[in-house]
């Protein structure tokens, strides 16, 4: 199960856009393997957002994948990547 996020604009946006697109990926459920893991990512990505400099465009690009365990029900993360880069001013 995989999700992938790729935006740029200025922090707060990109933090709003993290809302809808979780609201994207469905109802969060066990068998939602997807939401799953990107509602364990999101509070991480946010965090990183929070960081950088409001006044500045960034360009975020995250996504990730895991694999599920049928027999014991544990997901295990596979592969989680994000890169979050601050491309300029924003004209005001």
């Amino acid at each position: 199960m995989s999700w992938s996020f790729n935006a740029v604009g200025n922090p707060d946006a990109l933090r709003r856009a993290l809302d809808e697109y979780g609201s994207s990926l469905g109802e969060t459920s066990p068998d939602n393997l997807s939401r799953q893991e990107f509602d364990e990512a999101k509070p991480h990505l946010q965090g990183l957002l929070s960081a950088a400099n409001q006044q500045c465009a960034v360009l975020l690009n995250a996504s990730g994948y895991a694999s599920k365990d049928y027999s014991t029900g544990v997901v295990t993360p596979q592969n989680i990547s994000v890169e979050i880069r601050q491309l300029g001013a924003l004209r005001t």
